[in-house]
Order: structure tokens, then C-alpha cells, then sequence
């Protein structure tokens, strides 16, 4: 199992730290806290655009990587976008399913 909580650690935002639970091969119980990673989605372009706003307001999202064509002038003013290349675009481009 897995779970993820935000702990202040005297940094900007909270951190995320992620809890796997799990057992030994005696059937010992276990919880296990990764820290210095941070949890990354993937969606579909009209999943994004119907939650950009939401996202955009996140304090928990560190960016946003998206096809600069489903991207207004405004949104490129936002920190939290990265802009990817024609080559980066073809590799991460998700069909709406």
C-alpha cells in the first residue's frame, strides 16, 4: 500500500513524503518513508485543461510540463509551466483516450 502526507520541514511549501507499507517475508509489518521525491501524473489533454485553473492554484504542484498549443499567452506567464520542444512534445503527447 501506499500514501502520501505533506510535512513542513522549515522549507517554502511542504514536502511531500510518501509512505509505503508493506511486509517482510515473516509477515512483519513495515512503513517505510521516502523522502526527496516527489509524485508525478500524467492525463489527458482535456482532463488538464478542465483542472488548469485548480492546478494552477496548487501550492503542492511543482510544475506543470503541457503542448505549448493547449497553452494561452497567460498561462506561459506562470511559473509553473515548463515548455518542452517539438522532440519533447512528440515523446510525452498522450491521445485523448
Amino acid at each position: 500500500t501506499l500514501d502520501y502526507e505533506m510535512r513542513e520541514e522549515g522549507t517554502i511549501i511542504d514536502e511531500p513524503i510518501v509512505k509505503l507499507f508493506a511486509r517482510d517475508s515473516d509477515g512483519e509489518r513495515h512503513t517505510i518513508e521516502v523522502t526527496d521525491f516527489h509524485p508525478h501524473f500524467m492525463v489527458t489533454e482535456s482532463a488538464f485543461t478542465n483542472k488548469k485553473d485548480d492546478l494552477l492554484s496548487d501550492v503542492r504542484v511543482r510544475y506543470i510540463e503541457a503542448d505549448e498549443a493547449i497553452l494561452t499567452d497567460e498561462d506561459l506567464l506562470n511559473p509553473s509551466f515548463t515548455r518542452l520542444t517539438v522532440h519533447q512534445r512528440e515523446h510525452y503527447r498522450v491521445n485523448d483516450w
